[in-house]
């Protein structure tokens, strides 16, 4: 279930099969909200306190999922895990001599478009040829790195923008 607007957006959904046919409910919630400066640190385990997000919380208080409202599930939840997506502007290349980069490194997306497998996989397609032409033609890995970040870079570079301006509930 999802609700929210163009400043936020609130995802909940069941975990537990089991838990349910008792009448009980687990389920595993996610809020996301725009913020000029998130705060914190950049790390995936850092713990969040219900007050840092309970007024935008009560900002979804008009919808209930399985009768409560987020803020009733934040309330209930025993240990919430809080990180800041940051929004990173495209590089203008993958070329670094001898070193390159691919997927997230690459071309870092936020998490919703449903891009980011699907452009690692096409990096790691256009690195392939772009090795196997290079090691064809003598240009070794220099020509190899130079010939896929001409290929991925300003392609990839429009899909993070076109991530970006979409919103947070699209999908590319």
């Amino acid at each position: 279930s999802l609700c929210g607007d163009a400043t936020g957006n609130f995802i909940c959904y069941p975990i537990s099969e089991r838990l349910r046919q008792e009448k009980r409910f687990l389920c595993n919630w996610g809020l996301c909200v725009l913020r000029e400066h998130p705060g914190g640190e950049e790390n995936w385990t850092s713990e969040a306190g219900l007050e840092e997000i309970r007024q935008e919380l009560q900002n979804f208080g008009g919808n209930s999922f399985a009768g409560l409202t987020p803020l009733q599930m934040a309330e209930r939840t025993e240990k919430i895990i809080g990180w800041s997506l940051f929004d990173r502007d495209p590089l203008k290349s993958f070329d670094f001599g001898n070193v390159t980069l691919l997927g997230d490194a690459a071309h870092p997306l936020l998490p919703y478009g449903s891009q980011g497998a699907t452009q690692a996989i096409m990096d790691a397609e256009a690195l392939g040829v772009s090795y196997q032409n290079a090691m064809a033609n003598g240009t070794g890995i220099r020509g190899c790195v130079k010939e896929y970040s001409d290929l991925r870079c300003e392609v990839t570079g429009k899909v993070v923008i076109a991530n970006r301006d979409m919103g947070s509930t699209a999908v590319l």
